[in-house]
């Protein structure tokens, strides 16, 4: 009888399954890290380019146009998409770093050229 009681209350006293489907401890698909931008030169305003950040996995970024202003300083920018008036026609190396949310940093580079400035 005592057998048969213990197993009753072993069958009754479970706690039932529950699915979690945002179970914190599932494994999950790594992020995808990409560290890319591209280009577009303006049709309207002369020397002026709008920058596509076309990245993924980072949250703070860190251009160099690869040209100075007038007091020597390179011109940079930490907008994700910065729109940017370049002085001269030719060909300029631009670097995008990236920083992830660990701190680990990640850098491109596209040399582009600037053939519309005028005057």
């Amino acid at each position: 009888m005592m057998l048969i009681a213990s197993i009753l209350c072993y069958l009754g006293c479970q706690a039932p399954l529950i699915e979690r489907p945002d179970d914190p401890f599932q494994k999950k698909e790594p992020a995808i890290i990409v560290l890319d931008f591209d280009y577009r030169e303006s049709n309207s305003s002369s020397g002026y380019v709008q920058f596509s950040n076309l990245s993924s996995g980072f949250h703070i970024f860190k251009w160099n146009f690869g040209f100075s202003d007038q007091n020597g300083m390179p011109v940079t920018s930490d907008d994700a998409r910065p729109y940017v008036f370049f002085p001269a026609n030719g060909e300029y190396l631009v670097l995008l770093t990236a920083t992830d949310v660990n701190g680990n940093q990640k850098t491109v580079h596209k040399y582009i050229l600037i053939k519309n400035k005028c005057c």
